[in-house]
């Protein structure tokens, strides 16, 4: 991680915090990233669906490489910018073998509470409004047209309330 956090609260010699920190340094960069990206959304039902209609709409982009989401998106897929489930299966598999990400039913991931406010904590400053825009513009390369018009008349479109970013993680304010 980048930041160091506070290693336990009492004698402890190996806090949990210690523990994800030893997890975390096995990581490769793609599996820290999409974690990093994971924690700037509500740590609950994350939805596979979400990468996966970024990177098919991103065909619809005209300027893709000025879009907030293109460096991310290019990294984790190795300048690809398609979507591959082997891929992702490979990245989520890796992150849940150290018990930092948890698949629920229908494809959606979680984080722990304390591992994603960890995650998120962790992050530079400076890079933390980066992975915030990343995160949303990830959000609105996925909705098409009919996901835009039930969120601007309040309806609920299945992941879209849920996905929207508060404005508290990543540090935003």
């Amino acid at each position: 991680m980048t930041k160091s956090l506070p290693q336990s609260i009492d004698k402890y010699s190996l806090s949990v915090y210690a523990t994800w920190d030893l997890s975390w340094k096995k990581l490769d960069e793609q599996c820290k990233i999409f974690l990093r990206l994971c924690s700037c959304y509500h740590y609950e039902g994350i939805p596979r669906r979400l990468f996966r209609k970024a990177l098919d709409n991103l065909s619809w982009e005209e300027d893709v490489e000025s879009l907030a989401a293109y460096p991310v998106l290019s990294f984790l897929t190795s300048q690809k910018l398609e979507w591959d489930d082997i891929w992702m299966d490979n990245i989520v598999e890796t992150i849940s073998l150290y018990s930092l990400i948890s698949i629920e039913k229908g494809g959606a991931y979680s984080l722990h509470p304390l591992v994603h406010h960890w995650i998120r904590e962790s992050i530079e400053s400076a890079k933390q409004t980066d992975f915030q825009l990343e995160a949303q513009s990830i959000v609105a390369i996925a909705m098409n047209d009919a996901d835009i018009a039930f969120v601007i008349y309040g309806m609920n479109v299945g992941t879209i309330p849920e996905l929207m970013i508060s404005g508290n993680h990543c540090g935003i304010n």
